[in-house]
């Protein structure tokens, strides 16, 4: 799923989580890029959800939050926020 959203370009995709107890569970991974800087921020979001669309409607509702809540900061600020996702969130 890729969509533009308050100048930044989203991509996400679901990904099944194989190891452990998580098999069958679902997480998040995402890519964000601004305006102008070709390096996309990456990180990855774990999670429970139980299929792939639930997995990137939530991780998609996570990463929007957090530009919303980051652009209000400075541009160092957004780019650490948004890499950290997964260390602050799970779906």
């Amino acid at each position: 799923m890729k969509l533009e959203y308050k100048g930044y370009l989203i991509s996400i995709t679901a990904i099944e989580q194989a190891w452990g107890f998580s098999f069958g569970e679902w997480g998040g991974s995402y890519c964000v890029w601004q305006k102008g800087n070709p390096t996309p921020i990456k990180g990855f979001i774990e999670g429970t959800a139980t299929s792939a669309y639930e997995a990137e409607k939530k991780a998609l509702r996570i990463v929007k939050v957090a530009i919303d809540e980051a652009l209000a900061k400075s541009s160092e600020q957004l780019l650490l926020s948004l890499a950290k996702l997964g260390d602050r969130f799970s779906l």
